[in-house]
């Protein structure tokens, strides 16, 4: 029985991408989903409310009851 060389890494390199190919999923070129926004704009659900309004930092300074 002889010696077995060790491998260049090189070697190692393309045999473990050899071993892993294909690293990713395909692409998917199918649509998309609609968003929330698409959705919205059609009509299809009803808009997102406006924020509420900002509070003055005032209430930090209040003691509690």
């Amino acid at each position: 029985m002889g010696k077995r060389k060790k491998p260049t890494t090189e070697q190692a390199v393309d045999e473990g991408v050899e071993e892993t190919f294909p690293a990713s999923d395909p692409v998917s070129a199918s649509v998309p989903a609609n968003t929330a926004h698409d959705r919205a704009e059609r009509g299809d659900e009803p808009p997102v409310p406006p924020a509420p309004p900002k509070r003055s930092p005032d209430w930090l300074l209040e003691k509690k009851k």
